[in-house]
């Protein structure tokens, strides 16, 4: 299939090629824009061939399938009786039968007209099964005439499964949707649906479940109940007999009684019965064939798809049976207009033209008789809109999904099948020379599909099957090969053309394979296609194959879970804990036994070895203990020279020529020589990591440190002499459940799948206590319904005991697997193509998936974004990890799924396959060593994806490899040594993703050109400085990556990149003007030029409407003069990020009035930015603030820039005073106010509710002090929204956590004081180079009662800090003046450095940690009780701070001083006679160090590092000083060598 793809392509790009210039007026009538030029190809053998071939190919197919014992099922041949015959339309029909609905109306009615004041809203609720008539009941109630008059607003909202919040809050408005066009947040339409809403509603609820009506303290529920047997049948009879005459079935009675109880009493599944018997004749023996219908009881379906309503869809013609699957496309209760869902069903290719209807009446019946059928409903008694009922919404969605190779075949058939008619019908296979070959080919693939499902299925523990469905994937990729080069050809023949053809079909294709220049190729090909495909047919009689039916599964997509699980830690149960606690404790224990000790956790795979370790690596203990901290990932085929790289203490750059073990381990040694480590090995197979590689290594690593393993092997342990080797144990089946439950329910209300504890219980012990399983599991399950049908078809898979899966990846993962869709199935196993522990990059991996096919654009979203959501929702199901790697576990069994095709090796003379049934169509390289490329590489030619970062090919061996592997779909030579591509680039013409990002290249051949189905290139941070003019060839180009080149030229050709969606030029420092043609981007959606030497925009900009981010838009001149002025930024009206430069340069305000940045209602990120260091004059200052007046951001604002303002005043929108302002901005979060050097005063952006983040820097040098616009008004009201218990109609910057103020040279004052209350949430203050400051205001020390965290830098003026009752970290530098820090009592950290006037530290009970540099003048430390870790910094020091000192423990008024005794460490850096001191057991420091537990002291001797180590308990000296001075020997402390390692 694959290879009739790729025959297609080369059509394409044939007819392509000679459509330039073409213009053709003719009428076309084809159902694709192909075939009306296809007499005119100059075409010789090559097509013809191809098909030849490829009918053969399908023919062995189609013989094989005789071996599977595989039955042909054919298609009902019913005879579809149009709509139009019937008399009268069901449209305004109202379905009412029996008295019950009667009664629940009156009393319904009454009850909600009734007064009663208990609330101001009475929730009343009508419950019942799916289909049961709830809806009915609400509408009949709605209309009533009572309620019409009872109530002032009446509103119908339908909510649905996935619903809207803001949606539904505008539908719920009383008043104009224009009212609320730039609300896009709960926080800003809350109160305006509130204000407009009045007291004394009623709530009318319609629901599947009691429960939620209990939950939504329903005062009155109405439990709707099936319909009798009585009733039944009369609503069948008015939906068959729409005449009224219901005589003409009375003789049918019996038999639609065995209907009627089939359907259950549900009132939906009788008139879908009803819309299949319409069609039918009113005789018995009709009836009777649908009584007997096999649909009834058709396995698989989701349980709320009854019977009848899937002998509904089965009884549709084809043709409608797309229409009614299509419209599963909308959101369910989607309100469907006939004339957009008609159209939307032409532009798929679903109708087709009969006699002298058009297409478009035709379009319509189709969308009558479903409405006919019952399968669409009418919307409020209206013939022109209708919508979806849930059930069959859910019906029609399981419609949409396949298993993995299924997928592939669908999508073959359905592409091919319409497009294979009309070549037979057109006689392409006689002008091709392969006559009978097209009909052939659509014969072996019809066979092929009807026994393709039970193929795919016993693959798995069946070789022959597995080689049999190999052969056939191969015959795809050649098809697809195939199909490439026709769509190429066709794309270069169709540049500059011109037609005026009417063309009524979907496909640009055949209106122009006439003019195709094809000979020999295409035709041979698709001859050998045939081929094989008759080959792989006879083969397929010895597989005793079943037929079977794909799983009707219903896909839940992420999007529909409350919140994230990326941030979660999967923490149960209390084992987990006490190991932490234990293995922290051992791991700080000192020890001298070795320099290095070595801890091992040891488990089975998915134990949570990993989730252990990382606990340990993050406590707060480790981290304070070792001054360097490494983890890496050794995995099983671990890189000795990454691995030593990943060690290493320094920057990568030390590293960038080092590729041999006797080159870098020197290197590594030196960085970690006399520190402490703390290394964790991740995931070890093999004790040689240690033995051979790392033990010598770190030998001079300091005393103390350690490494930590975890592996599945206890014997890898105790030959790397672990010490302590701990054994993680499964999961008890209690904490098993309590894990299922955090990664099934998010949201933390556990309580809501509480009714299903047993199946759950039962889930979890089939996971045998792996909470790897078990999370993946949840996985499952978060993407079903919480019932317990549901959880009992996961139980009850099959998929728990599949056969022929590796011991490991048995059971809970491959049903993870199996309950993919197949599109994220293709996605999941490519993943397994990078190295195990490998970190995915989401913008990277998307765009892979997208280069090979794998992603198709659905609705409005672009194929990235689908892409995205396939990346987020692989993470949900816990397949990926939040940091985007793959457990080793789900490598396995991604990389088993994959079999040979994919392959990630080492070394490239790995490359190849066992198995000669399968190619290799995917490879990633991590060998950086070898420079001859040997022959198995470039003999597999079926090579798809070539990932080889670092790679140290020649221009001549990627010539080679260009030339051999021309398959190439993804090739990525990042970081690699190649300074010039070859001009054999230009063979890859299947090419979708190039990236040769990162490298020395620096020309571009002209080659590039024919890459036509290139979508991604990626050429930033290299040497290029000259893009060729062909790139304008690459018309399927999406994204443009050139950031950071050298490139100062754009060729105006970019203009004919009609789908560039990205373009990325941001840092290209040699770039000062674009090309006039880029206003032709249409689609573009991102454009980046910031931080270049652009000066200016070509005129027409505007024209640009898909525009979502606009980064570095300046204005240079005037339109007149070929430049884009602001102007035009009016009419992109997608914009959501926008940076605008040189606002100097607008010379008027009515020119920023033009670019209505106010209307503008999906902008969330605005930078304003001025030219830096400018000296305005007076006049332009004024004309600056009324520019900026004019750039009123809308309400959608989240974050704002002002960058370099050198107005005064700030404009008024920033400088509201009344709670307006709450208004204009309800959903900025993040404030930065940067350079502002004229402005007197800052804007008053206290009232902003929801603000998070606010940073001012570098401001006016008349700013002396902050006070009025910082407190709160009195006429502030609540914004709702926001955080629980900050009410924000009492405090200034009710939701501020983060303030940073720098460089602000004058401000003296903060005016803040205990009477207002503001910045409930602050927890982070950063004050920095503000001299003047002279003290912290009182209310903050009163208010700010989350403040957790304060950095001081430069406050010169600061003299004390204290009475900060709620910090816990405080950094204080360069502040001369300060004399205390005292009274901060829960203060844990303390860092002081350069203060040297600081004489006292106390009062800090909570303090455990405290840093002291370069503050000569400290005398004193007080009630410091806690304090265990100590630093002390002065290179000049020569003696020990007299607080230290053993013999002035206290002093007179008996406060307690620092008692050495309670110091855990003491790390000191001083002077080489301190050293010598501390050496000597004579000097006054030695009593005061021998007291401490640990002592590091260090210092430098002419260049050289002296350390001196000592440990109390148990006793340790060891030192490499050497003092010559020493009156004695005896004075000396002897020093000890540490035992080696």
């Amino acid at each position: 299939m694959y290879d009739a793809d790729d025959i297609l392509d080369l059509c394409l790009i044939e007819a392509d090629k000679h459509s330039e210039g073409s213009s053709s007026n003719s009428s076309i009538r084809f159902s694709f824009p192909f075939l009306p030029a296809i007499r005119k190809l100059p075409v010789d053998h090559e097509i013809g061939t191809k098909i030849r071939e490829l009918n053969k190919r399908l023919e062995e197919i189609w013989r094989w399938r005789s071996e599977f014992n595989l039955e042909l099922i054919s298609p009902n041949m019913q005879r579809a009786t149009s709509q139009i015959s019937r008399k009268t339309s069901p449209v305004g029909e109202i379905d009412i039968v029996g008295s019950e609905i009667e009664e629940h109306t009156q009393s319904l009615v009454d009850s909600l007209i009734k007064d009663d004041r208990r609330r101001n809203i009475l929730v009343f609720a009508i419950v019942g099964a799916g289909g049961i008539g709830k809806t009915t009941l609400a509408k009949r109630i709605h209309n009533d005439r009572r309620i019409e008059e009872g109530f002032s607003v009446k509103k119908w909202v339908c909510v649905s499964q996935d619903f809207d919040d803001i949606n539904l809050l505008k539908d719920i408005y009383d008043g104009t949707r224009d009212d609320l066009a730039g609300d896009q947040s709960r926080s800003s339409l809350e109160p305006k649906v509130q204000s407009s809403l009045g007291v004394g509603s009623l709530s009318l609820q319609e629901m599947n479940r009691s429960q939620i009506a209990m939950q939504m303290m329903a005062v009155n529920t109405h439990h709707m109940d099936k319909l009798s047997l009585d009733d039944s049948w009369s609503l069948l009879c008015k939906k068959v007999v729409l005449t009224g005459e219901e005589g003409e079935i009375q003789h049918l009675k019996d038999i639609g009684m065995e209907f009627v109880k089939k359907c259950d009493g549900l009132p939906l599944a009788i008139k879908a019965v009803a819309g299949v018997l319409c069609m039918k004749e009113k005789t018995r023996r009709a009836w009777n064939r649908v009584l007997e219908s096999t649909a009834w009881s058709t396995a698989g379906l989701p349980e709320e798809v009854m019977g009848a309503l899937y002998l509904s869809y089965e009884d549709l013609p084809s043709y409608l049976k797309q229409c009614f699957v299509y419209c599963s496309l909308f959101p369910e209760d989607y309100v469907i207009d006939m004339d957009y869902i008609t159209q939307l069903w032409i532009a798929e290719g679903f109708v087709k033209a009969e006699g002298s209807s058009t297409m478009e009446d035709t379009a319509k019946e189709y969308y009558r008789e479903l409405i006919m059928r019952n399968l669409l409903q009418p919307y409020l008694s209206s013939r022109r809109v209708c919508q979806m009922h849930d059930l069959l919404h859910c019906l029609a969605r399981p419609n949409q999904s396949r298993k993995k190779m299924t997928m592939i075949l669908d999508a073959f058939v359905s592409k091919f099948a319409d497009l294979l008619v009309e070549l037979a019908k057109e006689e392409v296979d006689m002008l091709l020379g392969v006559p009978g070959e097209i009909k052939k080919l659509q014969n072996n693939l019809r066979k092929i599909g009807k026994v393709l499902i039970h193929a795919e299925r016993k693959r798995i523990d069946d070789k022959a099957v597995d080689d049999w469905l190999k052969e056939l994937q191969d015959v795809m990729y050649d098809a697809d090969d195939l199909l490439d080069l026709c769509r190429i050809e066709v794309d270069k023949r169709s540049e500059g053309s011109s037609s005026n053809s009417l063309v009524r079909f979907s496909l640009p294709f055949f209106s122009r394979i006439r003019k195709l220049p094809v000979d020999h190729e295409i035709g041979t090909k698709i001859r050998e296609l045939n081929k094989r495909l008759e080959d792989i047919w006879r083969w397929r009689s010895e597989l005793n194959l079943e037929l079977t039916f794909p799983d009707m599964q219903r896909v839940t997509s992420q999007k529909s879970r409350n919140t994230s699980p990326v941030a979660e830690i999967d923490i149960v149960g209390s084992e987990i804990k006490e190991h932490t606690q234990s293995l922290v404790d051992l791991l700080i224990k000192d020890d001298r036994r070795r320099n290095i000790h070595v801890f091992a956790i040891v488990g089975t795979g998915g134990i949570g070895k990993t989730t252990l370790a990382k606990r340990i690596y993050n406590d707060r203990r480790i981290q304070e203990e070792f001054s360097v901290k490494k983890w890496v990932c050794v995995s099983q085929d671990f890189d000795d020279i990454i691995l030593l790289k990943d060690i290493y203490d320094g920057t990568k750059d030390d590293l960038a020529g080092d590729q041999s073990r006797s080159s870098l381990e020197p290197k590594v040694e030196r960085s970690l020589g006399g520190k402490k480590l703390f290394l964790v090995l991740d995931d070890v197979w093999t004790a040689k990591v240690w033995c051979e590689l790392l033990c010598n290594t770190l030998k001079s690593c300091a005393a103390g440190s350690r490494i930590l393993l975890t592996t599945r092997n206890e014997q890898i342990a105790r030959q790397m002499l672990a010490v302590d080797i701990r054994r993680v144990n499964k999961l008890s089946v209690e904490d098993g459940w309590s894990l299922l439950c955090k990664k099934v329910v998010l949201t933390g209300e556990e309580g809501e799948i509480q009714h299903l504890k047993d199946i759950g219980m039962e889930i979890v012990k089939k996971c045998d206590g792996l909470p790897l399983a078990i999370k993946a599991l949840a996985g499952v399950l978060c993407t079903k319904e919480k019932t317990r049908s549901a959880w009992h078809r996961v139980l009850g898979s099959t998929a728990w005991s599949t056969f022929g899966l590796p011991e490991e990846v048995k059971g809970a993962l491959y049903l993870s697997y199996e309950d993919l869709p197949s599109s994220l199935k293709q996605c999941f196993i490519y993943c397994s193509l990078f190295p195990i522990k490998y970190t995915l990059n989401m913008h990277y991996i998307t765009q892979l998936w997208i280069a090979e096919g794998f992603v198709k654009a659905e609705g409005s979203s672009t194929i990235e974004e689908i892409a995205e959501d396939y990346c987020r929702e692989l993470t949900m199901r816990n397949l990926l990890q939040p940091d985007f790697r793959m457990h080793d576990l789900l490598h396995c069994l991604a990389r088993y799924m994959a079999r040979d095709e994919s392959s990630a090796v080492r070394k490239v003379h790995e490359l190849g396959s066992s198995n000669e049934l399968m190619k290799v169509r995917r490879v990633f390289l991590r060998d950086n060593e070898t420079t001859e490329i040997p022959d198995v590489f470039v003999k597999q030619e079926s090579l798809r994806t070539l990932m080889w970062p670092r790679s140290l090919m020649s221009e001549a061996q990627m010539d080679v490899v260009f030339n051999k592997l021309y398959r190439l779909r993804v090739v990525d030579m990042s970081y690699s040594k190649i300074q010039r591509l070859p001009d054999s680039l230009g063979n890859l013409i299947h090419l979708r993703y190039l990236n040769i990002s990162q490298t020395k290249i620096s020309v571009i051949p002209e080659t590039l050109g024919n890459l036509r189905n290139l979508r991604g290139l990626d050429m930033s941070s290299t040497e290029i400085s000259v893009i060729p003019e062909s790139i304008g060839n690459l018309t399927n180009l999406r994204r443009l990556d050139i950031f950071r080149t050298k490139i100062s030229v754009i060729p105006e050709s970019i203009g004919n990149l009609r789908n560039l969606q990205f373009l990325e030029m941001r840092e290209c420092q040699h770039l000062s003007r674009l090309p006039n043609s880029i206003v032709n981007l249409h689609n573009l959606r991102s454009l980046r030029v910031d931080h270049t030497e652009v000066f200016g925009m070509p005129a027409g900009l505007g024209s640009l409407q898909n525009l979502h981010t606009l980064h570095g838009f300046k204005q240079q001149g005037n339109r007149s003069e070929g430049w884009c002025t602001i102007e035009e930024l009016r009419s992109l009206s997608c914009l959501t990020d926008l940076s605008i430069q040189k606002l100097e340069c607008i010379s008027s305000s009515s020119q920023a009035r033009a670019a209505e940045l106010r209307n503008k209602p999906k902008l969330s990120i605005l930078k304003l930015r001025c030219t830096r260091d400018l000296q305005p004059s007076k006049e332009e200052m004024r004309r600056i603030e009324e520019v900026f007046e004019e750039l009123h951001p809308p309400p959608s604002l989240e974050e704002l820039w002002i960058e370099y303002y050198f107005g005064r005043e700030f404009p008024k929108w920033m400088a509201e005073t009344s709670s307006s302002a709450s208004i204009h901005f309800p959903n900025l979060r993040r404030l930065y106010l940067l350079g502002c050097r004229y402005s007197e005063r800052f804007p008053p952006s206290r009232l902003l509710p929801n603000l998070e983040f606010l940073e001012i820097c570098d401001s006016a040098a008349s700013v002396i002090d902050v006070g009025p616009e910082f407190s709160v008004g009195t006429g502030s009201t609540s914004s709702g929204g926001g955080r629980a218990g900050v009410d924000t109609s009492k405090y200034a910057f009710p939701r501020l956590e983060t303030l940073v103020f720098r460089c602000l040279p004058n401000w003296q004052e903060w005016h803040w004081d205990k009477g207002t209350q503001a910045m409930p949430c602050l927890n982070y203050l950063s004050l920095q180079e503000c001299p003047k400051l002279m003290s912290l205001p009182e209310g903050l020390l009163l208010h700010a009662t989350s403040l957790t965290e304060l950095k001081i830098w430069s406050a010169d003026s600061l003299t004390t800090i204290e009475y900060l009752l709620s910090l816990t970290t405080l950094d204080v530098q360069l502040c001369p003046n300060l004399e205390k820090v005292s009274d901060l009592p829960m203060l844990t950290t303390l860092e002081v450095r350069w203060c040297p006037n600081l004489e006292k530290i106390s009062d800090h009970p909570m303090l455990t940690t405290l840093e002291v540099e370069k503050c000569p003048k400290l005398k004193v430390l007080e009630n410091l009780q806690s304090l265990k870790i100590m630093e002390l910094i002065d290179y000049e020091m020569k003696s020990l701070p007299s607080y230290l000192l053993t013999g002035v423990q206290r002093d007179k008024k008996k406060r307690k001083r620092v008692h050495v005794a309670h110091l855990e460490k003491l790390e000191i850096r001083c002077s080489i006679e301190l050293i010598r001191k501390i050496c000597q057991r004579a000097s006054p420091e030695w009593p005061t160090i021998q007291d401490i537990q640990q002592v590091h002291a260090y210092s430098w001797d002419r260049l050289r590092s002296v350390h001196v180590l000592y440990n109390k308990s148990p006793f340790r000296f060891t030192t490499n000083f050497n003092d010559t001075t020493a009156s004695s020997s005896s004075d000396m402390l002897s020093s000890s060598s540490g035992i080696g390692l």
